[in-house]
């Protein structure tokens, strides 16, 4: 092997783990994206949550549990 072919060898050697480190550089990124998607997903729907319960908070006992019972599958409606 000549000189050459030595050099290129190690160019070609770190030229692949100047890629590995790239592509687990944005694996990384890519995880973290997701990771604030659902934490934004997860406060967008625990502010519903929070406005539901204000709403039910100034509800009777009795309207709570008739909206409950009407969204329970199979139940027979009040309407007959």
């Amino acid at each position: 092997m000549n000189w050459i072919g030595l050099i290129l060898a190690i160019l070609q050697l770190v030229n692949k783990l100047m890629e590995y480190g790239l592509q687990q550089k944005w694996i990384a990124e890519g995880e973290a994206r997701m990771a604030a998607k659902a934490a934004a997903e997860i406060m967008r729907k625990s502010g519903y949550a929070k406005a539901a319960l204000e709403e039910f908070a100034g509800k009777s006992d009795a309207d709570v549990d008739d909206f409950l019972r009407s969204l329970e599958p199979g139940q027979p409606s009040n309407d007959r």
